[in-house]
This record gives structure tokens, C-alpha cells and sequence, in this order.
């Protein structure tokens, strides 16, 4: 999942910042290394990690997932579990944190798995341009005319951001995980939605 993952503080008392970090993680066949960090001047930094899923009695249980360059190998079908732990590095408190992500491109949510202690969850299904609570509905048109409201599929979410409700502390974090499930064998690496 290479994305433009984001920490944004807001709110009066905070110092206004917006952070994007390219960050390598493994979604797809072969994949870079999901370990990425990204100081910020204000002190506020994010640590992006993966882990490969497995299901209880998967021959890769045990073996080795990670290619010698530490890039998670993986398959059609298989769940990658992310998280997202955002670091306040600084001597004042970090208000109104958001941590936005986007799905990579050859994977798709899995509906309900975004997760975060005190944080308020949004979805994108545009791009990152628009966000929602969950879940998402659209209108379908039956052949009969009528509008009937239907949930918007997983391989149509674009972002995830999580709004951290509380401030974090000088030396505290917040943590948000998400996961995916890849769907495309040999998609483009390194290409967010």
C-alpha cells in the first residue's frame, strides 16, 4: 500500500500542520515494506506496519511471508491488517489529529474492520474528497422505477480517516487499524487510489 497517509491537527490551540507520508506497504503479489515513519516539526509523527492474516491451518503459517527485502508476499484472497499508530513527539498536547488513508489500489475494506479507541471513522468512496460514517448508501434505480437505498460494495471505498477525539498527550499515541483484502494478482505497486 503505497499511499498518501496523512496526520492533520487542527482546532485554536494547536499548531496547524498537515503531514503526508508516502508510505510503502505490502498489499499486493510482492510489496514493499509497510515500516514507515515520518517526523514532523510539530512533533507529531505516524508509523505505518502490516501483517499478513492467516487462517488457521494456512500452509504459509510459520514460513516465511516476507521476501529477503522484507516485502509481504501475497495472494488473491488474502487479508493485510494495518496499523496506523500516530506518535505525539512534541511538548504540547496534538488536537484534532485526523489520520486519512487510502485503500490500495488491487485490495478493497473490509466493511467493518476499521477500528480506533476514541476516534470518529469516515469513509471516502470519491477519491478522499468527501467523507462519511458508515454505512454507505447509494440510490439504485429498480426496473420498476422505484429508488431503492443499497450499501455501496467494499471495492468501492477510496479512504479511511479517523478523527482522534481527544488530544494526544506530549509522548502518547493513538492507534487505528484497518484492514484489506487483496483482490488483483500483480497490480501496479506503489499506486494509492
Amino acid at each position: 500500500m503505497s499511499s498518501d497517509t496523512g496526520i492533520r491537527r487542527g482546532g485554536s490551540r494547536a499548531l496547524s500542520a498537515l503531514i503526508l507520508l508516502i508510505a510503502a506497504c505490502g498489499a499486493l503479489a510482492v510489496s514493499q515494506p509497510a515500516r514507515a515513519q515520518q517526523p514532523a516539526a510539530n512533533g507529531v509523527s505516524i508509523t505505518i506496519t502490516d501483517e499478513l492474516v492467516l487462517p488457521a491451518g494456512d500452509p504459509r503459517i510459520g514460513k516465511a511471508v516476507r521476501d529477503s527485502a522484507g516485502n509481504l508476499i501475497s495472494r488473491p484472497g488474502d487479508i493485510i491488517k494495518y496499523t496506523l499508530t500516530a506518535v505525539n513527539n512534541g511538548t504540547e498536547p496534538a488536537y484534532g489529529v485526523e489520520i486519512v488513508d487510502p485503500i490500495p489500489r488491487g485490495t478493497e475494506f473490509v466493511i467493518g474492520s476499521a477500528a480506533g479507541v476514541g476516534m470518529t471513522i469516515t469513509y471516502s468512496i470519491d477519491g478522499g474528497r468527501f467523507f462519511q460514517p458508515a454505512p454507505i448508501m447509494y440510490d439504485f434505480q429498480k426496473p420498476d422505477g422505484t429508488i431503492e437505498k443499497r450499501h455501496v460494495p467494499a471495492d468501492r471505498y477510496t479512504h479511511i480517516k479517523w478523527l482522534v477525539n481527544e488530544p494526544i498527550r506530549p509522548r502518547s499515541r493513538a492507534v487505528a487499524t484497518v484492514r484489506v483484502r487483496v483482490s488483483l494478482p500483480g497490480a501496479a505497486e506503489g499506486a494509492g487510489q
